[in-house]
């Protein structure tokens, strides 16, 4: 049991919803008690859907969040992670490098024990979960392939306009609206012998969309 007499470690994180869950072994490491999520100065704005839908993924794993100092002072900035980031690393090596957790210039995390959990659910249960946002499209990818071999297996998960294009594009697959159980059901997934799992976030097993030239 901590001591209530224990230093409060205090981070602040302005996403986006991956880099954040790729941030989660980070945060234990260092001992994290609360996490403040910030808007950044650039892109999209954490504030509104996306914070919503990853707090209850965040309360899954014990981690306290908000988009609210409540006058708590900060420990660890992770505002400029991305200076340590390279496209061979991934994200969760590229933040700890960033907090000197790992030596920055060839450090890399060791996990040997699963970091997040999330409560069983049905919808993904034997699906093929496919979310394709305009950020990270390959047209090499034989989208058309995937959707005549699995069918009604498969469930989109997105923006209605990004379900609408990807059906025009390669046929009708079902939309799933899961709101604020959005990172919940992202990492739900698991792999199979028979199944692809095509998903956008980088913390569950996946098949990118790569095409061999």
């Amino acid at each position: 049991m901590k001591s209530p007499f224990s230093k409060q470690i205090t981070f602040t994180h302005s996403g986006h919803i991956g880099d954040i869950i790729a941030f989660i072994p980070i945060y234990r490491s260092l001992q994290g008690n609360f996490l403040l999520v910030m808007d950044a100065d650039w892109g999209e704005p954490m504030t509104g859907y996306k914070y919503d839908s990853l707090k209850p993924l965040l309360d899954d794993q014990g981690i306290e969040s908000s988009m609210s100092a409540d006058g708590r002072s900060v420990d660890y900035d992770m505002s400029n992670w991305r200076e340590c980031y390279r496209h061979e690393i991934s994200l969760m090596d590229s933040q700890a490098r960033f907090v000197n957790l790992v030596p920055k210039e060839i450090g890399q995390m060791t996990i040997t024990d699963p970091w997040i959990k999330v409560e069983a659910d049905l919808l993904t249960k034997g699906r093929v979960i496919i979310n394709r946002s305009p950020r990270y499209w390959n047209d090499s990818f034989p989208w058309k392939d995937v959707v005549n071999l699995f069918g009604e297996r498969v469930l989109f998960i997105g923006q209605k306009s990004e379900h609408a294009d990807f059906c025009q594009r390669f046929g009708n697959v079902l939309h799933v609206r899961i709101g604020r159980k959005r990172g919940r059901v992202l990492v739900n997934v698991r792999p199979s012998l028979d199944g692809l799992h095509l998903l956008e976030e980088g913390v569950v097993p996946r098949l990118p969309t790569i095409c061999h030239t």
